[in-house]
């Protein structure tokens, strides 16, 4: 297994949860908590499809430079915003730090809270790939690794992704590999 995650939460929701759905694939999602507020529906339906979420806090911003009252403001916030949508839709355990950035006080405040770092070993959609670029990229460095199972792949929601998904979960079983959530693979 694998644990497939996509982030920030801009653009194509529904999209790359039709396609998760029709490939038969859970993901986590870490969705920026101002982008949640505007979506509730979309909470609903991944809730509704067995989909889970983590937080990625609520407005993108370096934990590395707030205080700790900040930090848990920014943690949390997405927790407490998922609830008040659907109240079995949480984020905790999981939080994914933007841009993987964290330090020693971010962590203990983190941990404090409940919240366990979740970074990646598999990612490049944040650049400017076209889908079949995405798709070598992914698959490239799946192949890299001695032993994929167990890696967490990082995606964005955004369209190049949304295009490129179907292949890439397609090369991932070819492997020998299956995508799921990170409940799954954790649990797996």
């Amino acid at each position: 297994m694998v644990a497939l995650t996509v982030d920030d939460g801009y653009f194509s929701r529904n999209e790359i949860l039709d396609v998760l759905i029709e490939a038969g694939v859970h993901a986590t999602f870490f969705i920026i908590g101002r982008v949640l507020v505007s979506d509730a529906d979309f909470v609903r339906r991944a809730v509704s499809e067995n989909f889970e979420f983590g937080s990625h806090t609520n407005s993108h911003g370096d934990l590395r430079t707030k205080s700790r009252s900040q930090i848990v403001d920014e943690v949390d916030r997405p927790n407490q915003i998922l609830l008040s949508i659907d109240p079995s839709a949480v984020a905790k355990p999981y939080l994914r730090p933007p841009g993987g950035s964290w330090n020693s006080g971010s962590n203990q405040t983190v941990a404090d809270l409940g919240y366990r770092h979740i970074l990646w070993n598999v990612s490049g959609d944040a650049g400017d790939y076209s889908p079949e670029g995405l798709i070598n990229l992914y698959l490239r460095q799946i192949d890299a690794l001695r032993d994929p199972r167990g890696s967490i792949i990082l995606t964005h929601f955004r369209k190049p992704t949304l295009a490129a998904l179907p292949a890439i979960i397609s090369g991932l079983r070819e492997r020998g590999l299956e995508p799921v959530s990170l409940s799954e693979l954790f649990v797996g």
